[in-house]
């Protein structure tokens, strides 16, 4: 088993938000080879979306610019929550 999908069986809604930030930059930058781990940090975003600050949010958002994962409802999510604290 390669370190990818461990992190794909460990990651769950036990997994704080900051450590799950620190696994989204970790791989954002080589994430052609880990599409099922950005599709379950995804799911694991969305569950918590309203739970996390701004900071938070546009760090997720960053990472997933970088990696071109994340489906149009959840950057149309992201967009919206950094928006409402510019505006």
């Amino acid at each position: 088993m390669n370190v990818a999908e461990d992190l794909i069986e460990r990651l769950d809604e036990n997994v704080s938000t900051f450590d799950l930030l620190r696994v989204l930059q970790a791989y954002s930058e080589i994430s052609t080879d880990f599409v099922k781990l950005f599709m379950q940090l995804e799911t694991l975003f969305l569950r918590r979306f309203e739970q996390m600050s701004t900071s938070e949010v546009t760090t997720c958002a960053s990472g997933f610019a970088i990696s071109g994962y994340g489906s149009p409802y959840f950057n149309k999510m992201m967009e919206q929550m950094v928006m409402q604290t510019l505006g």
